[in-house]
């Protein structure tokens, strides 16, 4: 989450809906010393572990009621996905956090064990109760970061096909440039497994160190130089075929009913703005 004061906006970070891409883009305007933005997981008093970058409206009213209060008297967005489809990039992030290892490396019966692990526990969640724990924040509901005790709290949700015109408008309230690298969150796969153990073997004890604001900005020119000499290359979308599909389909209808509505009443306003002839 991003939160500036001076041009008084939040940008609200719902898991695997394009969040990184403008929170990174945003960086700069982050007015909470970090505290929403470069901080993963962290252990709260009462909570326990806390992924700070993911914090549900509740627990922001609850744990953070400065942050809150920031947050209804500002104008505040978010960006929401089709949950069909942000339901295997949550799977696929749950495995390259675990091990560094993408969906498309692994064997099916895995994938398949897993996935059905992962709708196991999501069931056994209470209904009204927002997703807190780090293990399964990706497969939140977005509807928890947007609206609360029925109420619409973030004002403007946005699709995740409106990122470049969400930062055109915020470029102009704060007069100046934000844009994405245009490379966040793309997958990719390099040319052979000894280069990627060698980049893991570097990368790994960096990240785990320092902050990403430190570490982010010098990956980005090593990673055009594997582009440009092939040794790494964009990987293409692994999560066209999963096991269990129809199940998954059943859950998904069911688990997030709300975000369907959610994305398909937001997905309506940006069709009635080009209809209209204005941005998205």
């Amino acid at each position: 989450m991003i939160i500036n004061d001076t041009y008084r906006f939040v940008f609200v970070h719902i898991p695997k809906c394009a969040g990184t891409t403008m929170r990174d883009a945003l960086a700069p305007f982050d007015q909470t010393a970090e505290l929403f933005y470069d901080r993963a997981v962290v252990v709260h008093p009462l909570l326990g572990p806390l992924d700070h970058r993911h914090i549900p409206l509740s627990v922001l009213r609850d744990h953070f009621p400065g942050e809150f209060a920031r947050l209804a008297a500002y104008r505040s967005v978010a960006l929401v996905r089709d949950p069909r489809s942000r339901f295997p990039s949550s799977l696929h992030e749950r495995f390259v956090q675990r091990d560094r290892k993408p969906l498309s490396k692994r064997d099916p019966g895995e994938v398949a064990r897993e996935i059905d692990t992962v709708l196991d526990q999501l069931a056994r969640l209470p209904a009204d109760t927002p997703i807190t724990d780090p293990e399964l924040i990706h497969f939140s509901r977005q509807r928890d970061y947007i609206y609360l005790d029925g109420t619409q709290i973030v004002r403007e949700p946005r699709t995740v096909a409106e990122v470049d015109d969400l930062m055109a408008e915020l470029s102009r309230l704060t007069g100046q440039t934000i844009r994405s690298d245009g490379t966040k969150n793309r997958r990719y796969a390099f040319a052979s497994p000894l280069v990627e153990k060698v980049q893991l073997a570097i990368t790994r004890p960096i990240e785990s160190s320092l902050p990403r604001r430190v570490w982010k900005p010098v990956y980005r020119p090593f990673k055009s130089i594997f582009l440009a000499t092939g040794l790494m290359r964009p990987g293409g979308n692994p999560l066209s075929e999963l096991p269990n599909s129809a199940e998954i389909d059943a859950f998904v209808r069911e688990f997030y009913a709300a975000d369907l509505v959610l994305f398909a009443e937001t997905e309506a306003r940006r069709q009635a703005r080009l209809d209209s002839g204005g941005a998205c």
